[in-house]
C-alpha cells in the first residue's frame, strides 16, 4: 500500500465528498446514465463545432446570418410544401 501524506488524504477526502453531492444530485434529477452520456457527446460535439468555427474565416455574426437565412429558408418551404 503507498503511503499518503495528510494532504494527499484531505484532498482525496474532498474529491470524494464532491463526487458523492454530484452523484446524489444526478439520482434526485431523476437523469439516467444514457442521459447523461447523450449531454457528454451533445457537449463534445459542441466543442469540436467551436473548435472548427475558431479555425475558420468565419465570425459568429456571419453563422447567426447563415443560420437565420437557412430557417427562413426552411419556413418558405413549408409554406410551399403547404401549399401543394
Amino acid at each position: 500500500m503507498q503511503n499518503y501524506t495528510l494532504d494527499e488524504l484531505r484532498e482525496m477526502k474532498d474529491l470524494t465528498e464532491a463526487i458523492k453531492q454530484n452523484l446524489a444530485a444526478i439520482e434526485a434529477s431523476g437523469l439516467t446514465l444514457d442521459d447523461l452520456e447523450d449531454m457528454r457527446k451533445d457537449a463534445a460535439a459542441v466543442v469540436a463545432n467551436l473548435a472548427v468555427i475558431d479555425e475558420s474565416e468565419w465570425d459568429l455574426f456571419s453563422l447567426e446570418d447563415l443560420r437565420k437565412e437557412a430557417e427562413s429558408t426552411a419556413a418558405r418551404l413549408e409554406d410551399i410544401e403547404k401549399a401543394s
